[in-house]
């Protein structure tokens, strides 16, 4: 069955809408607001660390921990994976395509490819 399309809330129901939440929050029922992640400067910090501590084989260990600490995100009464769960979910799959790529390559004697040849490899994985 079809459910009926809500209407747009007014002004003043935005605004009481707004108090209720103000109020929980006051009550410690609601968490407070989080700060807005900073995308590019996370991202560089990862890339840092990578530069950094990646090298090190204890390093590895960890970030498999990580990963499936990722893939273990779910939000939602029904636990639906979140978009942090299918990332974690995408570093996998490419790196099990390279390796299956490059491990093909060298079954048939080619030492060296094209970036191309690789892109085309796991672009699906990308478009997925």
């Amino acid at each position: 069955m079809a459910t009926a399309k809500r209407r747009k809330m007014t002004a003043r129901e935005k605004q009481l809408a707004a108090q209720v939440r103000a109020e929980l929050r006051e009550k410690g029922l609601l968490p407070e607001k989080k700060k807005p992640l900073n995308r590019k400067r996370f991202i560089e910090e990862a890339r840092d660390m990578l530069r950094t501590d990646g090298a090190e084989y204890g390093f590895t260990l960890y970030l498999y921990w990580a990963l499936g600490e990722m893939m273990g995100h779910a939000n939602g009464p029904g636990f639906l994976p979140d978009l942090e769960a299918v990332g974690a979910a995408k570093v996998i799959h490419l790196a099990k395509r390279r390796m299956d790529f490059e491990a093909a390559q060298k079954a048939q004697g080619k030492e060296q490819w094209t970036v191309g040849e690789m892109c085309e490899a796991v672009m699906d994985v990308y478009k997925a």
